[in-house]
């Protein structure tokens, strides 16, 4: 099996480079976009630290321990934080989790703890992980994901060993998503290239209908972004006040990830048309005027009056 990992040679590099040392560092932090596959490194990550073939094959794939971290069996395995949303990540959590720190391996030499959507974390949660950190039992291993460095306490950074995770080629991703989505060769490519190359969202694209019916719903909301009509942008976020909260603010938190890569496409040339009229520092604006909105309906705001006033605010760019 070995990592089966597209791109990112250098982090790779690494992390055999650690292996084969046998000084691995206690905690790494795998940062990306939603979609570059940090999730699933940090399995394979902890299938390479309890795997028992020899160093140069781990992770092996195939024996007892890998088998158990691929299906989520494994006893030395933990995970948290896998619910999303601004500030989900809780210490009560945290505090499971060091109390979980001082159980001894069951099976394997070493136990493991993916942490991940560490963005997520609250104030007490991020100090609470901080002490967990500064002095973790022997043969104890952290995995951090976050999308940036960025969204990280300093004092957190500094204790963890880094890397950032970017999508492929074109031409890397298409046999990864071929086989995710099975789907044939000119469909993966077409994902493939709107998506940049990031192949968690172009299988999630091309497998999920709901998920193309919002992607259409987005281009006709930026659409609306350009016109000159002010009734427009209204007109095109009406059906949206009949959602429920939490499906209204996934599709908010998707506007905002839209926003980032169409400015992405424009800042390095892309193919992406973008939005008449809206300059780089324009798409910034909206992103922070949808994320705050999103912001609010997590917090309970009124749903139609959340979704008027980021229409006119979004209006005003």
């Amino acid at each position: 099996m070995r990592w089966n990992f597209a791109s990112n040679a250098k982090t790779l590099a690494a992390l055999e480079g650690y292996l084969s040392s046998g000084r691995f560092p206690h905690a790494l932090l795998l940062c990306g976009e939603d979609g570059t596959g940090k999730g699933a490194l940090a399995l394979r990550i902890a299938m390479a630290l309890c795997c028992t073939a020899p160093v140069a094959d781990r992770p092996c794939g195939v024996c007892s321990h890998c088998y158990k971290i691929l299906h989520g069996i494994h006893p030395d395995l933990s995970v948290y934080g896998e619910a999303k949303g601004t500030r989900s990540f809780h210490v009560e959590q945290i505090r499971q989790l060091i109390e979980d720190l001082y159980i001894r391996p069951n099976e394997a030499s070493c136990r493991v703890f993916i942490l991940k959507n560490c963005e997520n974390l609250t104030d007490s949660a991020a100090n609470a992980l901080l002490k967990a950190l500064e002095e973790p039992p022997a043969s104890t291993f952290f995995i951090l994901t976050a999308p940036s460095k960025d969204k990280l306490l300093p004092t957190i950074l500094s204790r963890v060993t880094a890397f950032t995770l970017l999508p492929p080629s074109i031409e890397e991703a298409l046999p990864y998503i071929q086989k995710a989505s099975g789907c044939d060769e000119p469909a993966a490519r077409n994902a493939a290239g709107l998506f940049g190359g990031n192949i968690g969202k172009a299988v999630a694209f091309l497998t999920d209908e709901s998920l193309q019916k919002k992607y259409q719903q987005s281009q006709e909301i930026f659409k609306a972004l350009g016109d000159k009509n002010p009734a427009s942008l209204s007109l095109a976020l009406l059906p949206f006040e009949k959602q429920e909260r939490t499906e209204l603010t996934s599709f908010l938190d998707l506007l905002v990830e839209e926003l980032g890569r169409i400015l992405h496409s424009q800042m390095t040339g892309g193919e992406d048309p973008g939005i008449p009229g809206f300059a780089p520092s324009d798409y910034n604006r909206a992103r922070q005027i949808i994320l705050d909105t999103a912001d609010r309906l997590r917090r309970n705001a009124s749903i139609t009056p959340a979704l008027s006033l980021m229409a006119a605010k979004l209006r005003s760019i």
